[in-house]
């Protein structure tokens, strides 16, 4: 396996993302669901290329092609209110602030459409004025 090889074959299936694992596990999804990990993590040889790294042991290299129109076709409208939340004891309650917007500009619709336009699922709003979201 070659990441040109793993790559190759997820573009041909209309794939967005390509990963390569553990020598040369080939995986392609639309979609990366793990958490960013050290690059010492991804340290193996690929099979194919040995001066090419693909992955770790549990750790993916992975490749987005950026070609690809995302495969999320909703709009701003097919969000739906998940109701009001506190802030978490660990944490907060959506994790990702975004600068963007300005609170004088900020309305649920900015929100709503900035957050999409990153393709995250979820938006919210609080004090009157900032915007976060959470993948």
């Amino acid at each position: 396996m070659t990441i040109e090889t793993c790559t190759a074959v997820c573009k041909g299936n209309n794939f967005r993302y390509a990963g390569i694992e553990y020598y040369g596990e080939c995986y392609c999804g639309d979609s990366v669901r793990g958490s960013p990990a050290a690059e010492s993590a991804c340290t193996f040889p690929c099979t194919g290329n040995r001066s090419e790294t693909c992955g770790g042991s549990s750790a993916l290299s992975v490749y987005m092609d950026p070609t690809y129109p995302p495969s999320d076709s909703s709009s701003i409208c097919d969000y739906t209110p998940e109701g009001c939340y506190t802030e978490g004891y660990n944490g907060r309650a959506v994790a990702f602030r975004q600068d963007q917007l300005t609170s004088q500009n900020l309305t649920i619709e900015a929100c709503l459409g900035a957050c999409k336009s990153q393709d995250f699922p979820l938006a919210a709003t609080e004090y009157g004025g900032e915007y976060v979201n959470r993948q």
